[in-house]
């Protein structure tokens, strides 16, 4: 595959995934941005996508030993949740990981297929934080009385379940979208403490948004 085609691959893509930011003109560009957005989730709350980002432009400009570099450090945010995982969720972040601690070794060595290996394993890794974000919410959330880390939570797995869908092949129907953006909101205005009096049952809201993503995640099937 060419340098450009593989460029605009991965441009595209970054615009789907941090659609908060600017869209830098040029791959320079991009690896200038390092101010976080003024928003509940910062760049750093992003990570590991951070990392496997620079990962892939390191890639494209045939830095392999960077890129298996970026690779390893985003596997460096995966591991600090193992310990807040439950069994399941910690089981496919750990498998995760190791796969991606293998594929960073082929990438320094220059022994992948392509472009689209990244995309296949980032897809799961997004995934593997989808389902232990989504699962650290609902436990705050059962408890009734963290209302704001839960949704910070609901938040990450929002976006790490939109970005393990972007990095498949599979896609949300305009239905999904529609709910995942509702929720999105929602948590957005929990984070900020707005007046949430207009909303009849918050405890509700998060439930739906819980069934919602479980189910997105099933139909994802078994990493």
């Amino acid at each position: 595959m060419k340098k450009t085609v593989l460029t605009l691959s991965v441009l595209v893509l970054f615009g789907m995934l941090y659609s908060c930011r600017q869209q830098p003109k040029t791959e320079n560009e991009i690896k200038s941005v390092t101010e976080p957005v003024k928003e509940e989730i910062t760049v750093k709350d992003l990570e590991p996508d951070d990392s496997f980002y620079r990962a892939e432009v390191a890639y494209i400009d045939q830095e392999y030993e960077q890129s298996a570099s970026d690779i390893l450090n985003g596997v460096e945010f995966m591991k600090k949740l193992l310990p807040f995982s439950k069994p399941n969720q910690k089981n496919e972040l750990q498998h995760s990981i190791d796969e991606l601690t293998d594929f960073a070794r082929d990438v320094k060595a220059d022994k992948v297929s392509g472009y689209q290996d990244f995309e296949y394993f980032f897809a799961r890794a997004g995934k593997a934080l989808c389902s232990h974000h989504i699962y650290v919410s609902e436990t705050i959330a059962g408890e009734g009385n963290n209302d704001t880390e839960a949704a910070k939570n609901l938040l990450k797995a929002i976006h790490y379940l939109r970005s393990a869908y972007a990095r498949s092949e599979t896609g949300l129907t305009k239905d999904e979208q529609a709910s995942l953006e509702y929720y999105k909101k929602i948590a957005k205005r929990i984070v900020r403490k707005d007046d949430m009096k207009d909303i009849k049952d918050v405890k509700k809201v998060f439930k739906d948004a819980f069934t919602n993503i479980n189910s997105q995640l099933l139909l994802m099937g078994e990493s």
